[in-house]
């Protein structure tokens, strides 16, 4: 299960209990995709060293407050990151994973030892 799918099965559920949440759910000015772009960006400000594990509970929160408040809105950026969402298990607690996409290693620069002299050998 994807992490869209997981928040569509969870959040179409709140609005089939709930009118109050279903007329905001059903805003057109709102988007799954900027709410999946929403809670990335959530997710990455809570990151240590590029890597964040959150869990389903605090993702689904992230995305009921994106639908749920009229000037929440993810900023454009376009940095890549990898979601993944846990597989569903027997009602144990789940989480979804922020993997950082790699950076390419930078080469160290060559030293030109050309010019020095060596103290203890000879010219």
């Amino acid at each position: 299960m994807t992490l869209q799918e997981y928040l569509e099965t969870k959040l179409g559920e709140m609005a089939s209990q709930d009118p109050n949440f279903r007329e905001r759910y059903e805003d057109k000015k709102k988007s799954m995709k900027d709410c999946l772009l929403y809670v990335t960006q959530q997710a990455r400000k809570q990151a240590i060293r590029g890597c964040a594990a959150i869990s389903d509970e605090d993702v689904l929160q992230m995305a009921v407050h994106y639908y749920q408040e009229k000037d929440v809105e993810p900023t454009k950026e376009t940095a890549q990151a990898k979601v993944v969402a846990a597989a569903p298990k027997d009602n144990k607690p789940k989480t979804a994973v922020l993997i950082p996409k790699p950076q390419p290693k930078k080469k160290a620069k060559k030293v030109d030892n050309s010019l020095q002299l060596d103290l203890f050998g000879e010219f």
